[in-house]
C-alpha cells in the first residue's frame, strides 16, 4: 500500500499533528552550528562546528585552538539532542603532529581524555560522527 492510501483515512488534525512530531523529531538536523560555549581557553579556530546529520549521527568539523591537552580538562557542553547514547571516546590529531583522544559524555561534556599535555594545542575536530541519544529515546506517539 503507498502512503497515500496509509493516510486517506487520517483527518486534517492527526495529519497536522503527524507532521509537527517529525518535525520536531528532526528540529534542525543538517545544519552546521558553531561549538557551545569553549572553555579553559579553548577557541573557533578554523571552521569549528558540528551539526546533527538527518540520520542521526553527530558530526564535527573544523579546528578547535587554544586550550591545554591535559586529561580532564573540559572542553564545552553539547546540547540535549546531540549527546551520544553511551560515554566515546575518538582520536584526532594535533598540530604537534601528535594524537590525543578525547572523551564525549552522555551529559553532552567535551572533554580531553588523554594526550601529551601540550600548550597552545591545535586539534583537528574534521571526521569525526557517532549516533546520539534521540534514535534511542524517540519513539513515535510520544
Amino acid at each position: 500500500r503507498g502512503t497515500r492510501a496509509l493516510v486517506a483515512g487520517l483527518t486534517d488534525t492527526t495529519r497536522r499533528m503527524i507532521i509537527a512530531e517529525a518535525a520536531a523529531c528532526v528540529g534542525n538536523r543538517g545544519f552546521w552550528k558553531p561549538l557551545p560555549t569553549l572553555q579553559n581557553g579553548y577557541t573557533a579556530g578554523t571552521g569549528l562546528q558540528y551539526m546533527v546529520d538527518q540520520m542521526g549521527d553527530l558530526r564535527f568539523k573544523g579546528i578547535l585552538t587554544g586550550g591545554t591537552l591535559t586529561a580532564g580538562t573540559l572542553i564545552s557542553t553539547l546540547p540535549a539532542g546531540a549527546r551520544p547514547q553511551a560515554l566515546t571516546y575518538f582520536p584526532v590529531a594535533t598540530a604537534a603532529a601528535t594524537l590525543a583522544m578525547l572523551q564525549l559524555a552522555t551529559n553532552g561534556q567535551l572533554s580531553v581524555h588523554a594526550a601529551v599535555a601540550l600548550p597552545d594545542a591545535t586539534v583537528n575536530m574534521g571526521h569525526v560522527a557517532m549516533p546520539v541519544e534521540w534514535l534511542d529515546t524517540y519513539e513515535a506517539g510520544e
